[in-house]
């Protein structure tokens, strides 16, 4: 984060611990994540090992569930995709914003008449991820192919991705026009979530000495 420019508080400390307490409240058996979330599931565990040794039997040792095959997508400037780096492409923006995002997306300095290198390119292994097999396939003949202009791509991939998106575009507008079902599905999720939680929360209170009122 400091190499990032990025200036260190509590905040950056305190947040693998509160992701554990999301975690462990619910009583989770398995955590879906991505790659680089395993960690924060690790830290999960080994709170929940340590409250355990400490107070007994309390908490659920939570397992990663990372997909297969799944990669991680690069941000605009190439790093990680992150809100906290500013480097992130929507879903749901308008197309223009979508286009000055994407133009904007940053690439090597390979001349048009030279082979790029897929391997190390990240416009390649974004837009490959909006493909099937046979559209990898010719997406890598391109890239491998003198001529290409990453304009070219960047400007498929505005269309790729707007077309990709818009089914949950229009479900996002008809969710927009219920905003009473929305608030019913959130309460019910809530009361739920609830009935899970508040057992867990006495227990821990009772165990570690905050049983007051309980």
């Amino acid at each position: 984060k400091i190499a990032s420019g990025i200036k260190p508080n509590h905040g950056l400390f305190a947040y693998p611990v509160l992701m554990a307490a999301d975690i462990l409240i619910m009583q989770a058996d398995m955590i879906p994540v991505g790659a680089d979330q395993k960690q924060h599931v690790e830290v999960t565990r080994d709170i929940a090992d340590r409250f355990n040794h400490l107070y007994g039997q309390t908490f659920k040792l939570p397992d990663p569930r990372i997909q297969v095959g799944g990669k991680m997508l690069p941000g605009v400037d190439g790093r990680k995709m992150s809100k906290s780096y500013d480097n992130t492409i929507e879903i749901f923006c308008d197309k223009d914003v979508l286009r000055k995002k994407i133009m904007s997306f940053k690439t090597d300095s390979t001349p048009i008449h030279e082979v790029k290198d897929i391997t190390q390119n990240n416009l390649y292994q974004f837009y490959s991820l909006f493909l099937d097999e046979f559209g990898q396939a010719d997406l890598k003949k391109r890239f491998e192919s003198r001529g290409l202009k990453y304009s070219d791509i960047k400007a498929e991939l505005v269309d790729c991705i707007w077309d990709y998106f818009g089914s949950y575009r229009h479900a996002r507008e008809e969710l927009k026009r219920k905003p009473d079902q929305i608030i019913k599905i959130m309460k019910k999720g809530a009361e739920k979530a609830r009935d899970i939680a508040r057992p867990t929360i006495k227990m821990v209170r009772r165990k570690v000495g905050l049983c007051y009122g309980l």
